[in-house]
């Protein structure tokens, strides 16, 4: 069953890895990382400050180290393993997502989870459109949480040897880097760690030591790109207060639920209770049940305009699915066939409906599509765009550009325009230099 969910995940995503930086969140977070990462390979690490200081990024007015730097990193060398390309950026995603669902049923059989109960809670995550469509997507969260999943398996494993207790600590580090939904999972753990007996006297120091040596390195990156850390205050504020009302991002996410887990959403509750309750599940269900409800309830403003914003609550549906239909099984009695044909009745019946996300991504292509057929210039030293154009648009036209996104008034488009229409609904008009 573990390989007919590889198969069905890798077969409808690789058509999607050569697919143009469009209008979507997509081709937005593509081509940004990817900007950052083509700074890596012609700036230098140094001088692009780990990708953050690309010279393509101006829709943010200067670096861009909102988030942890691993993935400018993983993207460069993504680009550099497999083509310096769309596909290149992309593959390395969809490969670390292929590894999460093994590592995802590694960690509940490592809890005592049957097989087929196993296979269930990985599938019942695995056949939504949250995965489905955003497993292939380059972005920070997609990038971490095969990582924390990782992480996870290695803080629970009982009898730690030395080896084990350094990939503890490795994993730990590299996950801060990875995310901010990592550097939380990190920090949920290390005190759950030093509160509980849970993942045992041995685990302490290694995930003591890997999480401090992941934020000092993070801490010490983003003092080097903006100098100190009032950013870091500003991202916290923007995600707490400023783009919407707890409401009205509840609201949204809600929405954006029920639009990525389908009929699987009815799931979520339950699967939330049993991965708190159980004592068994409770060292891997814990830190993930609260990382998803601090990113939704806390951090609620991204969750607002991102329907992606909740894909970590793909780890806690699965332990709690899992865990359910093992509970069923064991003290009702309940054949795991049955949880088994009503989760698959839920997830294909799910699956039969168009997903809204999928078809946002590929509606995007159009624009993106305009963009890369486009023979810029090589006079021309920046890429124009009229102020109607909406911002979440310049990072894919800097990257087919290669040139500097600089704003022009419609006046001076209609005047000097070369008259390239990208789209119908966005327009990036491309100008003569002067």
């Amino acid at each position: 069953m573990l390989g007919c969910l590889v198969v069905v995940f890798v077969t409808q995503a690789v058509p999607r890895l050569s697919a143009p930086f469009g209008a979507s969140h997509d081709g937005f977070n593509a081509a940004v990382w990817s900007v950052g990462a083509r700074a890596i390979e012609s700036e230098g690490i140094a001088e692009s400050k780990l990708g953050a200081e690309a010279p393509h990024q101006d829709h943010y007015e200067g670096p861009y180290a909102n988030h942890p730097p691993l993935i400018y990193v993983v993207t460069w060398l993504g680009r550099g393993l497999f083509g310096d390309n769309e596909r290149g950026s992309r593959l390395t995603v969809l490969i670390l997502s292929v590894v999460g669902l093994l590592l995802l049923y590694g960690l509940l059989r490592q809890h005592g989870i049957p097989p087929v109960a196993a296979s269930i809670g990985v599938g019942v995550s695995a056949l939504t459109p949250m995965f489905l469509v955003y497993g292939v997507v380059l972005d920070t969260g997609m990038l971490a949480l095969p990582m924390g999943i990782a992480f996870l398996l290695a803080c629970t494993r009982p009898n730690p040897s030395p080896a084990l207790r350094i990939v503890t600590a490795v994993t730990a580090a590299v996950l801060c880097l990875a995310s901010w939904h990592g550097a939380l999972l990190v920090a949920l753990v290390l005190v759950l760690s030093l509160a509980t007996d849970w993942y045992g006297d041995g685990k302490r120091m290694p995930i003591a030591v890997g999480a401090a040596c992941g934020f000092v390195i993070l801490g010490a990156w983003m003092l080097w790109v903006h100098g100190g850390f009032a950013p870091l205050l500003d991202i916290f504020s923007e995600q707490t207060s400023e783009r919407a009302t707890l409401l009205g991002a509840g609201k949204a996410q809600a929405k954006y639920l029920v639009q990525t887990l389908l009929f699987t959403v009815i799931l979520l509750p339950l699967a939330f209770l049993v991965a708190v309750a159980r004592p068994s599940l409770r060292p891997i269900g814990i830190p993930a049940v609260a990382v998803a409800l601090i990113f939704g309830v806390v951090l609620y403003s991204g969750g607002a305009i991102h329907d992606y914003w909740n894909y970590w609550v793909l780890l806690p549906l699965a332990v709690g699915v899992a865990g359910a239909v093992q509970l069923l099984d064991r003290r009702h009695g309940v054949p795991q066939a049955i949880p088994l044909a009503v989760c698959l009745l839920i997830v294909v019946g799910g699956l039969t409906i168009n997903s809204r996300a999928e078809n946002n991504i590929k509606r995007g292509w159009t624009s993106g599509q305009g963009l890369r057929d486009i023979q810029w210039p090589e006079s021309q030293e920046h890429a124009y765009v009229i102020a109607a154009t909406p911002e979440d648009y310049y990072p894919q036209v800097g990257y087919y550009a290669e040139r500097p996104v600089v704003h022009v008034s419609a006046t001076q488009a209609e005047n000097d325009r070369i008259g390239v229409v990208v789209d119908a609904r966005i327009k990036p008009w491309i100008v003569r230099s002067y």
